[in-house]
Formats: structure tokens, sequence, C-alpha cells
């Protein structure tokens, strides 16, 4: 018998799988990569302060420190670069906004995060910040669809993944074991992102699914390495090639490029970007947001060896490692789960 069937290769699946494996279980995948998906679309970028009130992400001081080590050593196990480093800065738009974040900034205790520097000179005729800004470390921008494609070279490898579309009638639960197609499991987590809300197990648990888009963007002049953010930002891959996003969109769940987003994302970063750009790509997805704003972890409350890792959102590069770690010790060694995620504070659902 197997331990685990992960249902999902996304930012959670794989993150999940990784720390099982770590912990000496056997782990299955199943994937079908023609669904459509947020990961591999995203951005990727990771901020510990965020909002236009300077708030420290959620459990930021645990997650930053763990992620790095972690996405370091699935690039030693891998041999493929897909974290980077790199330093958001945020152009004041006004005297209000920058006497507004000089009081921010020890009020949240974030000087370790954060800090006001004055114009940039190398930025002089590319980027609009006659008033300075505010510089935040420790964040950056997580390659997610290269992070995904050597993750599942590395799972090739070891057998793990089939590529093929999961079938929820396939399903036998027994009393202490669960099969799906012939195959007994210990327990079958589910990781599809925004598809879960068609899972006849979990469908009840609130998400909030929300629709975002990008544009790649060339540039004809070079910026310092850092990721340009005013409501809308600019994050730098290769070259003079950007990333620029990025979208909200609720009322429309579909991975479809739109003429509004890409409106909107230009307008956006003209706001501060002075030299001229060409959009050379656009990309969509639904990102697997909740009501409350934190994910989903846990199991079943009527069939335990069905469980769920989801529910990520916006924040899934910085969340997953840290979280799943969190589930795979529930799972395997009986601790508890971080009671902002755990399914059980949602229990009236079923």
């Amino acid at each position: 018998m197997i331990d685990f069937l992960i249902v999902g290769q996304g930012l959670a699946g794989t993150t999940l799988a990784y720390q099982l494996l770590k912990k000496g279980a056997s782990v299955r995948i199943i994937d079908n990569p023609a669904l459509p998906g947020s990961s591999r679309v995203a951005g990727g970028m990771f901020n510990p302060v965020t909002g236009k009130h300077l708030a420290k992400t959620w459990l930021a001081d645990e997650l930053y420190p763990y992620l790095f080590n972690f996405y370091r050593e699935i690039e030693n196990l891998t041999g493929e670069i897909f974290l980077h480093e790199i330093p958001i800065y945020r152009p004041f738009k006004n005297e209000q906004q920058k006497a507004q974040f000089e009081k921010l900034i020890p009020k949240h205790q974030i000087e370790k995060y954060c800090k006001i520097i004055p114009p940039q000179t190398e930025l002089q005729g590319k980027v609009l910040n006659p008033l300075g800004g505010v510089l935040t470390e420790q964040c950056g921008r997580l390659d997610v669809e290269k992070f995904l494609d050597a993750s599942k070279g590395y799972f090739d490898k070891l057998l793990m993944i089939s590529n093929e579309e999961f079938d929820y009638k396939s399903i036998e639960i027994q009393e202490s074991t669960i099969s799906y197609k012939g195959n007994d499991f210990q327990y079958i987590i589910f990781c599809e992102g925004f598809h879960a809300i068609r899972n006849p197990f979990f469908k009840n648990l609130p998400f909030n699914p929300v629709k975002g888009e990008t544009l790649d963007i060339k540039l004809n002049t070079k910026l310092p390495p850092q990721i340009i953010n005013q409501g809308k930002w600019l994050m730098p891959l290769e070259g003079s090639t950007f990333k620029a996003g990025a979208t909200y969109v609720w009322h429309e769940l579909n991975d479809r490029n739109s003429e509004e987003g890409k409106q909107q994302i230009e307008d956006g970063i003209r706001q501060f970007l002075t030299v001229q750009f060409e959009v050379i790509d656009q990309k969509a997805g639904v990102r697997p947001a909740t009501k409350d704003r934190r994910p989903f972890a846990g199991l079943h409350p009527e069939f335990p060896s069905l469980g769920i890792f989801n529910g990520l959102g916006t924040k899934g590069v910085s969340l997953a490692p840290y979280l799943a770690a969190n589930f795979a010790d529930h799972l395997l060694d009986g601790k508890e789960i971080n009671t902002e995620t755990t399914i059980d504070r949602l229990n009236a659902l079923y």
C-alpha cells in the first residue's frame, strides 16, 4: 500500500509531496497538465510587507526564513535555479504617502524588512521617484513554472507521477484505507487549485476564486535589479524583459486574456514608468483564494482518508513550504494543524 496519492502538481501539491518524501512517506501524484491553473501563470512574487498600510504578511517571521531554505534545497535537489531574491522599491506617490509610511514602519515594527531611501538616480528618466520611497528586502520572485517543471522531472525519475484526469467516481472508501483504480492508499490529498469548487468532497468549503492577469513586457532600457511596486508592479525577468501585474476579477473565472486586463496593467505601470515598452505576452489564471484569506489544510470529517491542501491564494509562494510542512507533520506525526488553516474551523459546512 502507498501512503499518499496527491491530486494536482501545482504549488500546493508539489510542496506537499516534497515535505512528505522528506519524512519517508511513499507518494504518488496524479496531474492533468491540460487543466488550466494559476500556478504556472503566477508572477511568483513574495513580499513580507504588503498593502497600502505596510502590513506585515501573516506569519512573515516564520514563513520567510523557511521559504529560502526550502527552495534552495529543491534547487540543489533538481540542479535548477528558480528562486531570485530581489528587493521591492515602492516610490512615494506624494508627500502625504511619504509621511504616512515614515510613521507606519516603526508603528508596525517592520524595520528589519523596510527602510526609507532617497530618490534613486539610476531611475531618473525611467521611473518617477522624486520623493524617494520604501525599499523592502527578503523578497523576490520564484520562477514558479521552472520550479514545477524541475519538480516534475524529479518526480518522473522516481516514477511517482502520472499525467491524467482524476476520476472521483473511481474512489473506493474502505474502513482503514482508500483505493483508486485498484491501488490502495492511506490517504488521498486534493491539491487542485480553484478546481476544488467541483470536488464532491470539499466543494462546500468557502473558496473565493479570483482571476488574475499579467503581462510580459520589453523595455528599450535597463533598470536596477529590483521590483517596482506602486499598486501595479514591474518585476525583472531576464535582460530587458519584465513581468507586470496584476489584476483581480471575481466575476469572470476563466484563463482567457482580456483587453480590459491588459489595459488596466498598462495604465497602472504608466503611473510610474516613463519609458516606452512593448507587450510581448499576456497570461491569465484563477487563483484559489478563500473567503477568510486563510488556506485550507485537513482531513474530511466523515471520510478521514481524504484530505485537502489548497486555498493558498496570492501568497502561495511564501505560504506553501511552511504550511505543507505543518500538514505533513500532522499527517505522519499527529501534530496539530495551524489553527487558522485547519478545515476543522469549517466543519459546520459539511
